[in-house]
């Protein structure tokens, strides 16, 4: 009798077990998506554009123009929404759905990454760091919720390459890691950067002789050339009007929001900042090197001293990754074999992209960010702490690592941005229709705000918005005071207010950031003073710690002067 006592004891202990994991898994994603939209809950990225289309779509309008650079995006949240809608009887805000979406891409990536982890036979501490490095990361702290596309494409980056590096991958995992691919292309394009890697990881991993990996990698080429093929052509006949007379390469290019290709030594040091960026937050730290390497000022480091240390302590961790990758390498582990390879293959194609456009930006690095934390782990996990400290202490180590690198993430994005300013587009737009009536302009110059400023303000109200910034990237530098002045005199004649930023009048506050000179041909200050200098200015008001100026009819004496 006891030992059939203890028999069933144990298998309630194996089921409380299976049960207590089971909810692990479910649970700990769900809390993780949360976490995502209330940590930054107003980095929306390009999230507004969308969510505009799927407004306007839902109140009986049709859906916009397929969108090459994130076709699956806007059809995902628009039958969330109508699915929503007939489920409870409601309308829900599309940004918020948007929102969730891309929180819970980006929590099943971290956790589609300790996967890859274990299935390249790293330690169990290894895989836990890895991880919660790509869960704590700047870019999932600052993206996670923001409603953009990105992690949705990491997700099935991530996927894809989970199958892909299988050990031995039966043709189904080849050809279901082509398929996953196409999809993470098709939520945003320049996924199709990392192709050459998953290719070399099928290669590496797949068994048999040179011939038998030559097939699969032709079976991964041929299902993805020809699905991707399939799913953009389809697109663009089905989408876009034959009466618009638009090529299918003009259509895809045009998610570049016309802002060219361009190289330049600032683009070189963008895109190093944007690789570092990604994983760690450096708040207006680019900025101030860019200043002092090009505009000659000096970088004031009593401002910067925890980013300069935060960087410095990363770059440390990368070399001490590439020492222990040597190692492997040097015993013959054909795993840092495939890591490195990987991780090569990888980072040339996006970082020659992210040097000719917008390398700064962190989600250009987004799709290096999974594989590049497990090559980075790996490497440590092989690495006595400090050449002293022993080899499976240096084991142990690594999770705390990751969870400094987080914590650092979490307080200086939190003291930075997040609860700062929490709610500051909402409250802005809110306290402009105090002043202002419906149809009225505000004008920014996109810096001040952060990436929220890009969107479309008026999502928010009735009143619109205008980003100097934003002008002068997609159009161009040349002629911004006609376009801004045409949407000023428009503004006006149809009986609305124009209110401007105060640092563009040239008032200038406590914690106001001008236009960078380095980053983009902008106008001079003294250019944008005296453009507003010609208009007679009225009434003030804040938004938080931001100053608005209420312009009128343009001054004739001024003018006519």
């Amino acid at each position: 009798m006891p030992e059939k006592s203890s028999y069933i004891g144990s298998t309630a202990e194996l089921m409380w077990a299976l049960v207590l994991k089971t909810l692990l898994w479910v649970i700990a994603p769900i809390l993780l998506t949360a976490f995502y939209i209330y940590i930054n809950p107003d980095w929306y990225g390009d999230a507004v554009w969308y969510a505009t289309d799927l407004k306007q779509a839902l109140a009986g309008g049709s859906l916009p123009e397929p969108d090459s650079g994130h076709l699956l995006w806007r059809p995902l949240g628009y039958f969330t929404a109508v699915l929503i809608h007939r489920l409870s009887g409601e309308l829900h805000d599309p940004l918020f759905i948007l929102q969730c979406w891309s929180a819970l891409f980006m929590a099943l990536t971290a956790f589609t990454v300790y996967f890859i982890s274990r299935q390249l036979e790293l330690p169990f501490q290894a895989a836990i760091a890895s991880a919660l490095i790509v869960a704590l990361s700047n870019f999932a702290l600052s993206y996670g919720g923001s409603g953009s596309a990105y992690s949705a494409a990491q997700f099935f980056i991530t996927l894809s390459f989970l199958l892909a590096l299988k050990e031995y991958p039966a043709k189904d995992d080849i050809i279901l890691s082509a398929l996953f691919f196409v999809t993470a292309v098709l939520f945003w394009a320049p996924a199709v950067l990392l192709f050459p890697a998953l290719v070399i990881s099928g290669y590496m991993r797949s068994g048999g002789g040179r011939r038998a990996r030559i097939q699969a990698v032709v079976s991964l080429v041929s299902v993805f050339v020809t699905t991707l093929g399939i799913a953009l052509g389809s697109a663009y006949l089905l989408g876009v009007s034959p009466q618009i007379n638009k090529s299918f390469l003009a259509w895809l290019s045009e998610s570049s929001h016309n802002i060219p290709l361009t190289f330049s030594l600032a683009g070189v040091l963008r895109a190093a900042l944007g690789f570092m960026q990604s994983f760690i937050y450096l708040g207006d730290t680019g900025t101030a090197f860019k200043t002092a390497l090009f505009a000659g000022e000096k970088l004031p480091l009593a401002e910067y001293w925890q980013y300069l240390a935060a960087l410095f302590c990363f770059v440390i961790t990368i070399i001490l990754s590439l020492a222990g990758h040597l190692r492997r390498l040097f015993y013959g582990d054909r795993t840092a074999k495939i890591l490195l390879s990987v991780a090569l293959v990888s980072l040339i194609p996006v970082t020659a992209f992210s040097i000719l456009w917008q390398g700064s930006d962190i989600e250009r690095f987004s799709p290096l960010l999974p594989f590049v934390a497990v090559t980075i782990v790996a490497g440590l996990s092989e690495v006595p702490l400090f050449f002293s400290l022993g080899f499976n202490r240096s084991k142990n180590f690594i999770p705390a690592l990751a969870i400094l690198i987080g914590c650092f993430n979490f307080v200086t994005i939190s003291a930075s941005y997040t609860f700062g300013e929490r709610g500051i587009m909402r409250r802005l737009m809110a306290e402009a229709e105090k002043h202002m009536p419906a149809n009225s302009l505000v004008v920014l110059h996109g810096q001040s705000l952060g990436p929220s400023v890009w969107a479309p303000l008026e999502y928010f109200s009735n009143i619109k918005s205008f980003s100097v910034l934003y002008d002068i990237q997609t159009v161009g530098v040349k002629g911004w005071d006609k376009r801004l002045e045409h949407e000023i005199e428009k503004t006006l004649k149809s009986g609305g207010e124009v209110a401007v930023l105060s640092d563009l009048v040239g008032i200038k506050t406590e914690g106001g950031i001008g236009l960078s000179q380095v980053e983009y041909p902008r106008p001079s200050d003294e250019e944008l003073k005296n453009f507003f200098r010609s208009y007679i200015q009225g009434e003030r008001w804040r938004a938080g710690r931001f100053l608005f100026v209420e312009i009128k009819r343009k001054n004739e004496d001024i003018v006519n002067n």
